[in-house]
């Protein structure tokens, strides 16, 4: 039986907090209060005027002691926008996608893990789908080809902007065969008073023994953990 490991999703929005104090201090620490392996995030600013020029990526990947891999779909001048995994083990392969999208260009970023002691090997897959019912119908039936009939086992986090009902999240389940870990459908958003669920982890060929969805205030959303095993 192979060993458990921690996979959290978190959407940052850019380290603002609900409070609308930014700090990526307190997204590393509420991260590490938890010490999960991966770490998969949304809403993360690569020098950006709004959020002090701060280089988000190299930061966190400081505060949290591992690689931080980014994928920013969206470019301003010298500054960008996108998501990132944290991870503690290095992967054997990168691969950046983007995503169908209306307006602001959306991305998928998969990280393959082959032979990870004691663990096994896998693949995860971080994504930030568009706010367009349509668009986002779009973006899941593009993430459905590339989680659909993963010879590895999958675990797929983020920030979807849509209830588990949606055509984008049914997709997932029904089509890419992937697994809802959030049992209980706890709500995610917004973190100060959760009325809806939009952020997620799923999986295939895992077994979960343990789900949470973690109180912080550090941004707008809640963050996600999951202890999940290769089945």
């Amino acid at each position: 039986m192979s060993a458990i490991f921690k996979v959290m999703t978190y959407n940052t929005r850019g380290s603002l907090g609900i409070d609308n104090l930014r700090s990526t201090e307190r997204i590393a620490e509420t991260v590490r209060l938890h010490s999960p392996d991966i770490v998969c995030f949304q809403e993360i600013h690569q020098r950006l005027p709004w959020s002090r020029l701060e280089n988000q990526p190299k930061r966190l990947g400081h505060l949290l002691e591992c690689p931080f891999y980014f994928h920013s779909p969206v470019n301003f001048g010298l500054g960008r926008y996108g998501i990132g995994i944290a991870s503690r083990w290095k992967p054997t392969h990168i691969r950046k996608y983007l995503l169908p999208s209306q307006g602001e260009q959306r991305g998928l970023l998969e990280l393959e893990f082959l032979d990870v002691a004691t663990i096994g090997s896998f693949r995860v897959f971080c994504t930030h789908w568009g706010l367009k019912p349509e668009e986002r119908a779009r973006q899941g039936r593009y993430c459905v080809e590339k989680v659909g009939g993963s010879s590895l086992p999958v675990v797929f986090c983020g920030d979807l902007n849509e209830d588990a009902a949606a055509e984008g999240v049914r997709g997932l389940l029904e089509q890419a065969g992937l697994s809802d870990f959030n049992l209980q459908g706890t709500l995610t958003f917004p973190s100060d008073a959760p009325n809806t669920r939009i952020d997620y982890i799923l999986g295939c060929g895992l077994t979960c023994n343990r789900f949470e969805v973690v109180g912080s205030l550090a941004s707008d959303h809640l963050p996600l953990l999951a202890d999940i095993r290769i089945s």
